[in-house]
């Protein structure tokens, strides 16, 4: 478990190869959340995009909010997913519209929505509070220097969700921060003779979970990343909460980037510079 953990934060970046502490490893033991989380939300106070990785955060540490057991709960996913490419959008998505229906009705209205919509009311409300104590957290840490932490007391949360979100709705550079974040978990998918698979760089295949709403016919195209936050093993192998990736943030978020003929090895993956899906 230690050696698995050590491990993981070399592969973040946050240690180098004598196992000390690098600055992002420094900003990330202020930030008292799983690293993998940590490191997308620094990387999005940085790229100005924080509400909605916050809010991805937040989702991670509770439980799946849609109810289990009927049916239409996938066509209830997939429909607000909209195409999104990311389980993880997903979640940011319904957390959005849950604050939105607070902001303009109140709890009769955001309960509504929950109810039309299959989610469990509790769990919105938990994932709502984390996510402002996400973002307070964030300030305390420094990730956000135009809000004085001490001068905004309890507001520096809300400062947060509002001020540091220029380019909360470009949903390619949001899923780019999360995937930054998963690397080096990723498998390529490749499309052969019409049928698509996702593969771990030694030959594996592994598949998404029934929940998610990034299945492969549901994809955009037949080339480029999945991205994952850990893999489950059961009578198959399956990867946990998926965000799709194309070539760009695969080679300049990776730890390791090689020239080779007409493209790039990335972590272990030959990329062609002219095959491959740019985002």
């Amino acid at each position: 478990m230690i050696d698995a953990a050590l491990q993981t934060l070399k592969e973040l970046g946050a240690t180098d190869d004598q196992q000390k502490l690098t600055p992002l490893g420094q900003k990330l033991c202020q930030l008292h959340i799983e690293p993998r989380l940590g490191k997308m939300l620094v990387l999005a106070s940085a790229m100005r995009c924080l509400r909605p990785v916050l809010a991805v955060a937040a989702a991670k540490e509770y439980r799946d909010p849609f109810f289990h057991g009927d049916q239409r709960v996938e066509g209830l996913r997939v429909m607000m997913a909209d195409g999104c490419q990311s389980d993880q959008l997903l979640m940011a998505d319904v957390l959005g519209r849950y604050q939105e229906m607070m902001a303009t009705g109140g709890e009769g209205r955001a309960s509504a929505f929950c109810q039309q919509h299959m989610l469990n009311s509790q769990t919105m409300r938990q994932m709502h509070s984390l996510q402002q104590k996400l973002a307070e957290m964030v300030v305390k840490a420094g990730l956000c220097p135009r809000i004085d932490a001490q001068r905004a007391g309890r507001a520096a949360g809300v400062l947060a969700l509002v001020q540091d979100n220029d380019w909360e709705h470009e949903s390619e550079l949001v899923r780019a921060v999360i995937c930054a974040g998963l690397l080096p978990n990723a498998a390529r998918v490749c499309e052969r003779a019409g049928k698509r698979r996702m593969l771990l760089k030694d030959g594996s295949k592994i598949s998404a979970q029934s929940k998610s709403v990034l299945q492969l016919d549901r994809l955009v195209t037949g080339e480029g990343f999945v991205c994952f936050h850990e893999l489950i093993k059961t009578s198959q192998l399956f990867g946990s909460d998926l965000s799709f990736a194309g070539t760009l943030p695969i080679a300049i978020f990776s730890s390791k980037v090689e020239p080779y003929s007409e493209g790039i090895i990335v972590d272990g993956y030959y990329i062609h510079s002219q095959k491959s899906s740019m985002w």
